[in-house]
């Protein structure tokens, strides 16, 4: 029999940085390759410190199906798993990958 939070939570690889800038705590996930796909309470899940990795947002950068625009970028609330409008201190993180 499973224990119970294997029971919960289907295992799942997905590749990530964690990065740190002004207190804040950003887990990227890249999005360009395969699309990104997690639940709300996925993302809960991924945000919490003690049994995630640990994130204040998380960002999703992703292919932008726009002709001229390279990528887009999709922000989420650690705690609560919710789209959030902007973060700009994770904008610049997420770009800072990508130059």
């Amino acid at each position: 029999m499973m224990p119970p939070l294997q029971r919960r939570y289907r295992v799942m690889r997905l590749p990530f940085t964690k990065m740190q800038g002004a207190g804040n705590a950003f887990v990227v996930l890249d999005g360009t390759r395969a699309t990104i796909q997690l639940t709300p309470e996925q993302l809960r899940h991924l945000g919490d410190r003690r049994f995630g990795v640990g994130a204040d947002q998380i960002l999703a950068v992703e292919r932008s199906s726009p002709p001229g625009v390279d990528f887009r970028c999709r922000i989420f609330n650690g705690a609560s798993g919710d789209k959030v409008e902007h973060c700009g201190n994770g904008a610049l993180k997420a770009a800072s990958r990508l130059t």
